[in-house]
């Protein structure tokens, strides 16, 4: 990567993925594009953080959420591929969910640090690619954690592991049915802290 950080958002696929904002230290503005084999430099976040709140999309329509920067933010950015432009904000600010969906018109995010545990979850909907959509909550995890992984869409989400004590790695999975969450297959080994990707069903 041009800038080495912790703590950033990303999403997109192998061949074209995105990377935004994080620490190097402190909260950095700066957003990479990957076209499987290198990175570029993109549009700079209107607003950085680190401990990023949740993403979804691709490298030309994307959505950043909540996070942490310098406090437990509620905002939303939007990425058009090569600006960012502020989009509605999420009812409950938190760091470390889970997190899914399309991008410009489809989000989901789940649990986190608010800075309680929380099982949170909300659903981001719009019509159109270029319109500035709308939050409303959805049904709460089983098990509310953070630095949980997600996968998977907004009707057909997934959530697994995590933290849902000061010194305890669940490894817990939830299935989302686009109303409510339920029990899946646990992890193998609990841990925090971990990335996730792909569809309910292979993730």
């Amino acid at each position: 990567m041009i800038t080495a950080r912790n703590g950033f958002g990303g999403t997109g696929t192998q061949n074209a993925a995105l990377a935004y904002g994080g620490g190097a230290p402190g909260n950095v503005t700066c957003t990479e594009e990957y076209n499987g084999t290198q990175w570029a430099t993109g549009g700079a976040m209107l607003i950085g953080r680190i401990s990023i709140g949740g993403g979804a999309g691709t490298v030309n329509d994307a959505l950043s959420f909540s996070g942490y920067g310098p406090a437990i933010t509620s905002q939303t950015q939007a990425y058009n591929g090569a600006t960012w432009s502020m989009s509605k904000n999420v009812s409950v600010g938190s760091f470390y969910p889970a997190s899914g969906g399309s991008g410009g018109t489809s989000a989901i995010k789940a649990g986190g640090l608010t800075p309680a545990y929380t099982g949170n979850t909300e659903i981001y909907t719009c019509a159109t690619d270029t319109c500035v959509g709308a939050w409303s909550f959805g049904g709460n995890l089983i098990t509310g954690r953070c630095g949980l992984a997600g996968a998977g869409t907004q009707n057909t989400g997934l959530a697994f592991a995590g933290n849902n004590t000061s010194d305890a790695n669940t490894t817990c999975t939830e299935e989302y049915s686009g109303t409510s969450w339920s029990a899946g297959g646990a992890i193998s080994v609990g841990r925090q802290f971990l990335a996730g990707f792909g569809t309910q069903n292979a993730a």
